[in-house]
């Protein structure tokens, strides 16, 4: 009888300790990457998938893009550290060496002293305009590290506004955020993307039009639960049609914390076919 309670007891602390450690997509949103709105975004976006059915890149050199490091912080005792831009640098250059899109240093770092936030420059544009006049550099990709945020962990604008800007927190610096930011930059929607079109469902046969329009990411609900540390869904999420979701929690265009790891083969295109016709 002691052995049956004794196991009762494990099994009830094991199970609480799972519920413990799940975490959601949509709780995680309360962080979010502050990309422009998808919405202006579809039509630019269809012709490529237009152009890119037409003119597919045959031959991918390595396209190895500048990046200039923008420090902004208001306490003189807070720096970027080369640790921190040496360890972004190669996780960004892991991240996308498949896409044969690599990054390398530009310059000395540029601080700026100031108590703005990211927050601060996704809620304003004219403010983000303003603010960045003085420093981005055309010829370089523009990475802005700010000390502190709110809820807005970084953001970017998509190809249609090709101002060559990406802006992060800098405790995102070496998790798998910035390489999101630097996805959307290279054009890729959220995988969970609904705001252009239909949710896309499991076996969409209309994938090149739903969610993210892209085939070989899988449907994706936002609001899902996971559990981080084993990377593993938790739960059954079912689509409009009874089928049962079965979201990649690898992808880094997710929202499934430091279980993103990846990009699907139809990413890599795309990203490339943008970052050769229009971002080089």
């Amino acid at each position: 009888m002691k052995k049956l309670i004794f196991i009762l007891i494990i099994s009830t602390l094991f199970f609480t300790c799972q519920r413990n450690a799940t975490k959601s997509s949509k709780h995680i949103q309360e962080e979010f990457c502050g990309v422009d709105l998808a919405q202006n975004y579809d039509s630019y976006l269809e012709k490529i998938i237009e152009l890119q059915a037409k003119y597919p890149v045959k031959s991918k050199k390595v396209l190895v893009f500048p990046v200039k490091f923008h420090y902004v912080s208001d306490d003189g005792n807070m720096v970027l550290s080369e640790v921190e831009i040496e360890a972004s640098l190669a996780n960004l250059n892991e991240s996308f060496k498949f896409c044969n899109i690599q990054f390398k240093r530009e310059g000395v770092v540029k601080n700026i002293y100031g108590n703005s936030k990211v927050d601060d420059l996704y809620n304003n544009k004219d403010f983000e305009n303003n603010f960045v006049a003085p420093y981005s550099e055309p010829q370089h990709i523009n990475l802005f590290v700010f000390s502190t945020y709110d809820q807005v962990v970084g953001f970017t604008h998509y190809p249609n506004i090709n101002n060559n800007l990406i802006f992060i927190a800098q405790e995102k610096m070496l998790d798998p955020s910035l390489t999101h930011e630097f996805g959307h930059f290279f054009g890729l929607l959220h995988t969970f993307e609904t705001s252009m079109s239909a949710a896309e469902i499991v076996g969409d046969n209309f994938c090149k039009n739903h969610g993210d329009k892209i085939c070989d990411t899988p449907a994706d609900p936002l609001g899902a639960s996971f559990l981080e540390d084993e990377c593993s869904l938790f739960g059954e999420y079912k689509d409009q049609k009874g089928n049962t979701f079965k979201p990649d929690l690898t992808n880094f265009m997710s929202y499934y914390g430091k279980c993103r790891s990846r990009f699907t083969i139809e990413q890599r295109d795309r990203m490339y076919f943008i970052a050769a016709k229009i971002k080089w």
